[in-house]
Order: C-alpha cells, then sequence, then structure tokens
C-alpha cells in the first residue's frame, strides 16, 4: 500500500538500497487472517497444498508459501529458493543503480523488486532492478510535463536544441549526462553550467587554471568529463548538462531539487529548502535586480523619472557595493545603493523640468511636526489617527499589497503622445508621478483639514493626533529676530529655501493680514498650500496662469440617464458566481472545482432557454437580490466574457493579437478600464471617460469616481470628479479664511512639471469641493431612513444616489459612476471569501436600487460589473484559485432587457479544449465590448467604431449584444 515507481536516471545518486535474498513464505490471505503459517496450511492440507504450488494460477502468480513449497518439492518454476527469505540494506546515502546492485552483490542478495519492510524506512525510496524509460508529453504550446498525474498545471518551457518544434504528443525519454567543456572556460562562459558541486578537498589539477580566475579540478577521466568541478569566486560548478533526447530532439534538463518518490523527512526539508534558496538567489542576482530595485528607491527618496544615467549610476553601486568609498564591495549593499541616489547631481541640484516628485501625504505630515517642534504636553510619545480615509495614507494600511499607488500612474497631463500604436523603434519611457494618484479633492482636502488641527491646536474629526484632554500637544517653533527673519527660517525648514518671491509675498500677507496671536499660524498655513512644500524638484516659475472659463449656466435638462460600473478589484471568480445546473456542464464543474464547487440544491435557480449546453442554471446563494431582479427580467448575466484584442481560441494564441501581460493585476485592470489593452499605459484614457467625451457634445455630462483616482472614468476632455464614499464632497474647512491666498497660490504657473501638476490640481480640488460640497448639503435620500452604509460598497452606492438626487441642480442629462469593492484575489478559501463579498454587493445593491425606484428614475440608470479578470477553473493547494482570464458579469437596471444569460456560457469546463488557455485559465470567446458597446449606445453615443477601437476586430451580429436593453416604447 502507497508504494509507488518512478523511471529515475541509474547514474544519479537519487536512492537507498534494498537488498532480498531467499524465497518468502507467506500464507494466501485467509489462512493469513486466521495467523496460519505455511507449515500450518501444509499441516492442513497435506498434498492438496503440493498440487496448489504446482497447477494453481493464482498461488502460482501470487507465489504463496514459495519457501514450503520449494523444501517439499513443488516449488514455483523460475523461481531459485536457495534459502529462505531476509532482506536488508542502506538508507543513509543514496547511490546510483550501480552501486545498488555492486552492494547487494557483496552481501550475497539481490536488489528486491518490490516494496519491502526495510525501504519503507528510506526516505527517498529505493532502486530495483527494473528498466523503464521517462515518459515526456509534449503540449500544443510546445511545453513539456512529465513525473505527474497533473499534466497541464505542471507543464514547462523546454527550450530545444535548434529551435525545433517537437508536434504535441507522449514520447520515451532519455536523460544523459554530457560534458560542457573540453577546455578551461573563461569567467562568463561559466553561466553554460547550471550544476553546482560541492566545495573540492584537493588541490588544484589543472596546471593553467591553478593561477587563473578559474580553477579547474579534473575528473578521473580528464578535464573533458562530467566529474569535472570548476571554481570562481568560490562557487563550484560542475563540467555538465543533463540533456532530455525526445525522439530527434532535445532539450536541457531543467533543475530538479524534489525528485519523483522522495518521501516526507529532513531530506526533502532539505531539498525544499535549497529549492526556494535557489530560486531566491536566482531572483535576486538576476540582471534586471539592480536597476529595478535602484529605480524604486529613486522613486521614494529623490524623482519619480529618473534619468538612465542616474539609474545606471545606481544599479552600479548595487551591484558593486560601492559608491565614492561608502559600501562593502558586495552585491546587493544598500549603503552604497543609497549613497548614489542621494549624492548624485539629480538628486542635489536637479536642473530638468521633469525632476522631483510629489511628496508621500504621511512625509508631509512628520515633515511639518518635527520642523515646527510638535510635542506632547505630557511628553509622551505620539499618537496617530488613521489618516488612511482623510489622507489616502497610513503604515500598514496599504489597500493592496502593491502600495497606496501605482508605481507607473500617470496623471492624464503627463501622457504626450502621438499613435495609439505602438512604435517599433525604442521609445522613452513616459513620465510617472504615482503619488499624484492619492492626490484627490477629498484627500487633498482631508490633508489641509488635517494640518490645519495642528497649526490651530484644534480637535476635530480631522485631527491627525489622538487627543487625551482639552490640548493634545503643541507646536515649539516660536517667533525669533525680526519678522522677515522668521518667515525665512520657515521658508527654510519647510520648503528648503525654495519659496518663489510671489509666494514668499502670499505668505507675507497671510502673516499682516491675521489676528494677533494667529500670525505665525497663518504663516505656517500658507506654506502648507504652497507647491514648494509639496514637491520636491525645480519650480521654474511662469508668469501667471490663464483665468478658467466660466462655468456654464444652468439650464433644464431634456433628459437623463446614468451608468453606474461596479468593479470587483482583484480578479472575481465569476465562474463560483453563475453555474450550469441539471445538465452535463454541471457535471463537468463539480469534477473540475471539486473541493470548492457549489452543490446543485444550494444555488438560486434561474431559467436561460436560449443557452445551447444548459438551460438551468444556479447563482451564488449570497446573491438573492440579483437572482430576484433577474427573475422580474430586471437584470442578465453577460457570460464568457473578459479583454480581447481580437477573437482568440487556443489554436490561434500564438499568432493573433492579444492583450499586454494578460495575467497582471494593474495591466488587466488598465485592459478593463480602456478597453484599449495592446496599448501600455492609461493614454488611451477611459472607456467610460471616451463615452462621455462623445457624449458632452450633445448632453451636458459628468465623470465621478468614488474609488479615488479611477481610469475608466476619465476621458481625453472629460475631467473625473471625485467624491469620498464616506464624507462626500470633502471641503477645506477654512476655505472661507484662506480663499485669497488660495487663489495667489493657484494662480501662478510654474516650469516646473510637479510643481504645475500640484498647483493646476490643488486649484480643481478645491473647486470641485466646494461646488460639489455646495449641492450636496441639500441632498436627502428618499431611504435615508432606512439606508445607513456599513460597508465600503455601500457608502459609495450611497454618495452615487446622492449625486443621482442633486441631478436637476446639476443640470445633468448623462452621468458616468464608477465604484469598486475590492478582496477578489481570493488564492486561498475563494469560497470564505465570496461569501462575504457578495453579501455585501447584494446588500448595498438592495439598498441602492431601491432609492432608485423611490427616486422614480431605475428606468434611466443601468449597473454594470466588471473585474480584472476571472480565475482558474481548478483551485490551488490552499482552497483558492488564481489568476485567470474569461468570466461572467451582471448588468441590472429597469430598461435591461432581463431574465436573460446573454453570449453563449462556457463549452466545457475540462482542460484541453478551445477555450482552455492552460492552468485552467478560460478564452473568453466574448470582449468587454460585448457588454460596453450597447450600454453606450443606450448613452447615447453618435458612432461606436470611434470609442471602442477594437470593434472593428469584432463580429457585430455575433460578438456584440444587439438587445441588452427593452426596446423603446
Amino acid at each position: 500500500k502507497g508504494f509507488s515507481q518512478h523511471c529515475v536516471d541509474s547514474s544519479l545518486p537519487a536512492a537507498g538500497v534494498s537488498c532480498c535474498s531467499g524465497c518468502k513464505d507467506v500464507p494466501p490471505p485467509k489462512f493469513n487472517r486466521k495467523k496460519f503459517s505455511c507449515q500450518d496450511v501444509f499441516a492442513k492440507l497435506g498434498n492438496k497444498m503440493l498440487k496448489k504450488c504446482k497447477r494453481d494460477k493464482e498461488w502460482g502468480r501470487k507465489q504463496w508459501c514459495a519457501w514450503t513449497c520449494a523444501q517439499k518439492g513443488a516449488g514455483y518454476p523460475n523461481l531459485k529458493c536457495i534459502g529462505k527469505y531476509s532482506e536488508g540494506g542502506v538508507c543513509a546515502q543514496d547511490v546510483s543503480s550501480g552501486s545498488a546492485q555492486a552492494l547487494c552483490t557483496k552481501l550475497g542478495m539481490e536488489v528486491c523488486q518490490s516494496e519491502t519492510k526495510f525501504s519503507t524506512q528510506c526516505g527517498s525510496g529505493v532502486w530495483t532492478s527494473e528498466a523503464c524509460t521517462q515518459k515526456v508529453r509534449v503540449h500544443a504550446d510546445t511545453k513539456i510535463s512529465g513525473n505527474t498525474d497533473y499534466h497541464g498545471p505542471n507543464r514547462f518551457e523546454a527550450f530545444w536544441a535548434g529551435g525545433e518544434k517537437v508536434p504535441e504528443g507522449e514520447y520515451d525519454a532519455t536523460v544523459v549526462l554530457k560534458p560542457v567543456f573540453d577546455h578551461l572556460p573563461d569567467p562568463e562562459k561559466l553561466a553554460q553550467l547550471k550544476i553546482g558541486a560541492f566545495p573540492q578537498v584537493g588541490a588544484c589539477t589543472h596546471p593553467v587554471g591553478c593561477a587563473g580566475p578559474v580553477k579547474a579540478y579534473a575528473g578521473v577521466e580528464g578535464l573533458h568529463s562530467t566529474g569535472t568541478v570548476f571554481e570562481h569566486k568560490g562557487k563550484y560548478f560542475k563540467n555538465a548538462a543533463s540533456i532530455v533526447t525526445v525522439g530527434q530532439n532535445a532539450f536541457r534538463n531543467p533543475p530538479v531539487f524534489l525528485r519523483p518518490g522522495l518521501r516526507r523527512g529532513l531530506e526533502r526539508d532539505r531539498a525544499s529548502l535549497a529549492e526556494v534558496e535557489s530560486l531566491l538567489d536566482h531572483i535576486f542576482f538576476h540582471p534586471n535586480v539592480p536597476v529595478f530595485i535602484g529605480k524604486k528607491l529613486i522613486q521614494r527618496f529623490t524623482t519619480s523619472n529618473p534619468s538612465p544615467v542616474y539609474l545606471e549610476v545606481v544599479a552600479k553601486a548595487f551591484s558593486t557595493g560601492s559608491y565614492a568609498g561608502i559600501g562593502g564591495g558586495r552585491y546587493g549593499d544598500l549603503a552604497a545603493t543609497l549613497a548614489a541616489i542621494l549624492l548624485h547631481q539629480e538628486a542635489r541640484r536637479p536642473a530638468s523640468a521633469s525632476d522631483g516628485l510629489l511628496r508621500e501625504p504621511l512625509l508631509k505630515v512628520l515633515h511639518f511636526m518635527r520642523s515646527m517642534e510638535y510635542m506632547r504636553l505630557d511628553q509622551r510619545p505620539v499618537f496617530f489617527q488613521d489618516l488612511s480615509a482623510q489622507m489616502g495614507q497610513f503604515p500598514f494600511m496599504s489597500p493592496t499589497v502593491f502600495n497606496f499607488f501605482e508605481a507607473d500612474y500617470m496623471p492624464p497631463s503627463f501622457e504626450h503622445f502621438s499613435e495609439l500604436e505602438p512604435e517599433p523603434e525604442p521609445q522613452p519611457e513616459p513620465m510617472v508621478a504615482p503619488e499624484v494618484q492619492i492626490f484627490t479633492p477629498p484627500l487633498a482636502m482631508g490633508f489641509l483639514n488635517g494640518m490645519s488641527t495642528l497649526v490651530y491646536e484644534q480637535k476635530s474629526d480631522d485631527g491627525i493626533v489622538k487627543w487625551t484632554g482639552p490640548k493634545a500637544g503643541e507646536l515649539r517653533f516660536g517667533v525669533n529676530g525680526t519678522i522677515d527673519e522668521m518667515l525665512k527660517e520657515l521658508d527654510l525648514l519647510l520648503t528648503g529655501g525654495r519659496l518663489t518671491p510671489q509666494d514668499a509675498a502670499t505668505v507675507r500677507t497671510a502673516y499682516d493680514g491675521a489676528p494677533a496671536g494667529e500670525k505665525l499660524k497663518a504663516a505656517q498655513e500658507a506654506i502648507v498650500m504652497t507647491p514648494e512644500f509639496h514637491i520636491f524638484g525645480p519650480i521654474m516659475p511662469n508668469g501667471t496662469r490663464p483665468k478658467s472659463p466660466t462655468p456654464v449656466k444652468e439650464h433644464q435638462p431634456q433628459s437623463y440617464r446614468a451608468v453606474v460600473l461596479l468593479f470587483m478589484a482583484g480578479g472575481a471568480d465569476t465562474y463560483h458566481m453563475l453555474v450550469p445546473v441539471g445538465c452535463n456542464l454541471y457535471n463537468e464543474y463539480k469534477k473540475v472545482r471539486d473541493g470548492i464547487h457549489h452543490e446543485q440544491d444550494k444555488l438560486l435557480p434561474i431559467e436561460s432557454p436560449k443557452q445551447p449546453r444548459c438551460k438551468s442554471f444556479g447563482v451564488h446563494p449570497k446573491l438573492p437580490f440579483i437572482a430576484d431582479l433577474y427573475n422580474k427580467e430586471q437584470a442578465a448575466f453577460v457570460s464568457n466574457i473578459g479583454a480581447l484584442v481580437q477573437p482568440l481560441s487556443r489554436s490561434t494564441m500564438q499568432t493573433s493579437k492579444k492583450c499586454l501581460k494578460l495575467f497582471s493585476h494593474s495591466h488587466a485592470q488598465t485592459a478593463a478600464h480602456t478597453l484599449h489593452c495592446q496599448i501600455p499605459g492609461v493614454a488611451p484614457r477611459g472607456v467610460g471617460g471616451r463615452i462621455a467625451d462623445d457624449i458632452a457634445a450633445r448632453h451636458q455630462t459628468a465623470s465621478f469616481s468614488l474609488a479615488g483616482k479611477a481610469t475608466w472614468s476619465g476621458g481625453f476632455d472629460t475631467n473625473t470628479e471625485i467624491v469620498h464614499p464616506t464624507r462626500g464632497a470633502v471641503r477645506y474647512s477654512r476655505y472661507a479664511k484662506v480663499k485669497e491666498t488660495v487663489l495667489n497660490i493657484t494662480s501662478q504657473q510654474y516650469g516646473g512639471v510637479f510643481c504645475e501638476e500640484y498647483a493646476k490640481l490643488f486649484q480643481e480640488a478645491v473647486d470641485s469641493s466646494e461646488h460639489l460640497g455646495t449641492l450636496l448639503d441639500k441632498v436627502k435620500l428618499k431611504t435615508e431612513s432606512s439606508w445607513k452604509p456599513s460597508t465600503d460598497l455601500s457608502s459609495q452606492l450611497y454618495q452615487v444616489a446622492r449625486l443621482i438626487q442633486s441631478r436637476v441642480k446639476r443640470s445633468a442629462e448623462r452621468d458616468f459612476f464608477f465604484v469598486q469593492i475590492g478582496g477578489f484575489d481570493t488564492h486561498k478559501v475563494m469560497k470564505d471569501t465570496l461569501d462575504i463579498l457578495f453579501a455585501d454587493m447584494n446588500d448595498s445593491i438592495e439598498k441602492f436600487v431601491a432609492e432608485m425606484k423611490a427616486q422614480n428614475v431605475f428606468d434611466s440608470v443601468v449597473m454594470a460589473t466588471e473585474s480584472d479578470f476571472g480565475r482558474t477553473l481548478d483551485k490551488n493547494g490552499n482552497q483558492g484559485t488564481d489568476h485567470g482570464w474569461g468570466g461572467n458579469q451582471f448588468v441590472l437596471g429597469g430598461s435591461i432587457n432581463g431574465k436573460n444569460i446573454f453570449n453563449e456560457f462556457l463549452s466545457s469546463y475540462l482542460p484541453g479544449t478551445e477555450q482552455d488557455a492552460g492552468r485552467g485559465r478560460v478564452i473568453p470567446q466574448y470582449p468587454w465590448e460585448s457588454m460596453m458597446v450597447p450600454i453606450a449606445e443606450w448613452m447615447g453615443i453618435a458612432d461606436a467604431s470611434t470609442v471602442f477601437p477594437n470593434l472593428k476586430y469584432f463580429n457585430r451580429s455575433s460578438h456584440i449584444i444587439n438587445n441588452l436593453f427593452k426596446p423603446r416604447a
């Protein structure tokens, strides 16, 4: 029981030794259960037993009582019973097959052919003398697998000699260890050696090599043999390559640590640790790492867009471990790396307009408190409030594993491009400003409100520090010398002495105009609003900013429509949301998703008669309201949908246009937001924003995000109004008193890119918060008494409902809303996680729909879901699922042609089909455009082809839903 065989190269020291001799004397099971020995069986049966030894096929096949039969002259043919059975061997050290046979011969025994009591003690298994051939399976994508029962998820890339392509199929394979060099190699060529060796005990044996950078320890057969070991910088390499031959083709054997048959125990633990250590070394010493780490650290310390020269210097410091005499001379030395970052001329004397960065909120808070000598009155340590909702940042509170902002975030004003299609020539890297992603109107105003509580020592909900009494602490910085000297010192401490003459005059005006006792505070408050405080980099004042155009006067809206995009961030497992039932597809679903599947009777039943392979489906049990809307013809599902450039299948994957980096969160989210996924970044703008651009020529249009800066919402001409999910339009509490100061600061134009970006965004934030705040202060929902948001999604939809309620006051005719719920990256415990998330979605949407119906606008509002991607159909080892591709979504609204599952549902859950991209990833058969084009046309776009650049690659009649909405009356 538990015995299994694996085909292993006989020349490798891969297993222990189990030796056997003589014949076993095991009685048949019915006698064994009675604890009869073979002698007892003979005493009971006599000659009848000997007849069984000679003639009974079952006895002959099982060789029952072989020793007793032989002793009585009735031995089995071809079985030599020289003596009674015994066993032994060696488990302490793995040896080759030849060594195993030699040891058993020395003991007067043979290598055992089956599992023995002794062999079960050998953690890595034991050798048998049975010849075998390794089987290798070549997959359609030319990847290979072997030694596994799960070929799909365990296949890997093979680099075939000569670049030959081997047809799909299963082949016999042979493994041969061959020497790589027949001479002493140069150091740079040692990268061809992939098999390590233990440090050599003896002296260097190669007369030429002993004095050079590479030392050679020749094998018994000479330098050209696989037994030779080369040493370079304390590392040892075996002069060998393991070559796998498959028919007429060959590839180099990949490294393996946990070889087949290795059982649990110390050796397996050691092999696992060695594999992890080797992988970490491989990653750490990859040639891209110095550049990657260098750029990330530069972006955090000095500039968001380092020049190639700056980056090269920092990467070299990381690689060599030395910069200007600083560092220990070892690869990865961070002292040398940081010295290169901070002492480089681009850090000390930034000159280019693109140098610098927008500082992170928390760093600005700490800078101000330290410079202004904040001290608690009781001399105890300072305790901070959780500032993540107020400012967008707080230690250990990053909303995702990818930080508070995206490393490649590009503000719309930074996007200077002439063509959307990529050029064949190398292009300069686009300018980025990661921290700008969290400089939104609500967070910018939240920051100023928090800073004002420090400056004016006020206790409020926007406070930065925790209060323990009437006053938590105070700023100890005082007036020293003349007013001019004091203001100059403030400038030095808070901006590095970089205030422009105009901003310095603005600070002085704020000081002079403040009442007695608040003059210093007014100056501090004014400096905190200047670009010089918020950014690193050159200022470059450049005249006065042109005045913004006069806002459009209110007019009576002619009609109203709104679309709400609900984004399930992280990659939602939507094949767990919608399941076929009562048909063969369910059997496939249960087989593939065994352990994470739904039982049919637990799902909420719905019907879809037009689906070809299954007419009955089940909705996740935590989405009863969605199922109810479906059955009331007010909701529909859109199946088999995802990011595509053109139609794809398993057969055409290698030759067709595809999205960039399909399974990365950031790239997949950008793809879903822009619907132009073959273009990197957000240069194509969001599809919601592009639709708004088109419609704005005919209707009063606005775009809102309740989840921070969202690519989906922004167009080329359409700006996104960002609303806080819980606070709505956050206003600066002291704006009425500092209005002139804000106007003076933002009226200045700057040549420095980050200075100019801050000034524009600050003015937009103030204008937006004041405008929306004035409108929303007067809004009261119809269902306000029963809707008390308790989750982030419910709060976002609550604010959407308030904005829709203000539509007449805003003269709105077309609104676009982006809301988001996170947590869908279910690499573990997928079922439990989705229970929680879907329950939140169900409750939040139910309250939102109730309010829309109460406002009598449900027929004018449509909600659609999207996600980064679907997830793998099969589970991983943590009861979760991994990054997939296609999936299922739902749309709802009073105008939706409900009670339909649009698009043909997945044809098969089984691996190897035309929709299987491998590893359980489903190739979607329909693009995001399938759903978004009819929504855009319902909103009123003039020409879909101008808004959806990939629409030309699809068939409008078969790939785009043409009846998503009910016919107009």
